[in-house]
């Protein structure tokens, strides 16, 4: 099974200390192990340094240790990247359903999953990326601990 994984179940799984680690750990383990094969979008990738910078810690994780974590972690994952009509497919969607502001970033990730044809996109963010469409709303999956129904 191809999974794209979104910003927030990564950043899940690379901080202990966040409520949803132990949901998003294991799914994040099934990637580094082959059980499935992980992708990321290149754009999730700055984002994930952004979020892991600023989250409101008793330890900061400084930029030197978010890279080490995003360039360790991520090894083996399919890193999409996306070319100029991407992107233009990405603002498509937002325009034809009359998103504004962030919408556009969800659209983005969104687009690299349908480019590379992921079985599912794993997000917390389900009603965000819903909002981009039928094809988009199939692909949508909220992690759940491991054998739970």
């Amino acid at each position: 099974m191809k999974v794209l994984f979104d910003t927030n179940v990564l950043t899940a799984a690379f901080v202990p200390q966040h409520p949803n680690h132990g949901v998003c750990r294991p799914w994040f383990q099934r990637a580094k192990v082959g059980e499935l094969q992980g992708y990321v979008s290149l754009h999730t990738v700055a984002e994930l340094y952004s979020v892991l910078t600023k989250l409101p810690l008793a330890e900061k994780i400084t930029p030197t240790t978010a890279q080490g974590i995003i360039l360790s972690s991520l090894e083996g994952f399919v890193k999409v990247r996306l070319d100029l009509a991407d992107y233009v497919a990405a603002i498509e969607v937002v325009t034809q359903y009359g998103l504004v502001s962030g919408a556009v970033f969800d659209a983005v990730i969104a687009q690299a999953g349908l480019k590379v044809g992921v079985d599912r996109i794993l997000t917390f963010n389900v009603r965000d990326f819903e909002r981009l469409g039928d094809e988009v709303r199939g692909l949508m999956e909220v992690p759940i601990a491991p054998n739970t129904p």
